[in-house]
């Protein structure tokens, strides 16, 4: 059997796995009530030429930056990533793989050599 033959039954079985996992959590009475409670709020927002926004600011009156403020606090930021070329002496920071000098890098010396550079 082949690499990819065997990737493809993999991939199946799992689909399957999480298919079976759907419809199990489909089949819980609370999912059905709060499926309906979306779909009725949607409508009368939309009924109501409002936005989920101001919906929120209707029934918590007050502000509600704190909630945003709660949301973004609680979601994790990327390390900082430093690399030093030894070639150039050149220093770059970045949180991604995004950043043009370190693909350049990569396209260049090899994804392997350049993660050496670390620091």
């Amino acid at each position: 059997m082949t690499l990819a033959l065997a990737a493809y039954y993999e991939k199946r079985a799992e689909i399957e796995r999480l298919q079976a996992e759907l419809e199990q959590i489909e089949q819980n009475p609370a999912i059905a009530l709060d499926q309906e409670f979306a779909t009725r709020l949607h409508a009368l927002v939309k009924e109501y030429d409002q936005d989920i926004e101001s919906v929120i600011r209707m029934v918590m009156p007050g502000d509600i930056s704190s909630l945003v403020a709660d949301y973004t606090a609680s979601t994790r930021r990327r390390p900082v990533k430093s690399y030093l070329n030894p070639y150039t002496q050149e220093r770059i920071e970045t949180r991604g793989a995004n950043h043009r000098t370190l693909k350049e890098w990569k396209a260049q010396y090899g994804a392997n050599v350049v993660e050496t550079w670390r620091y």
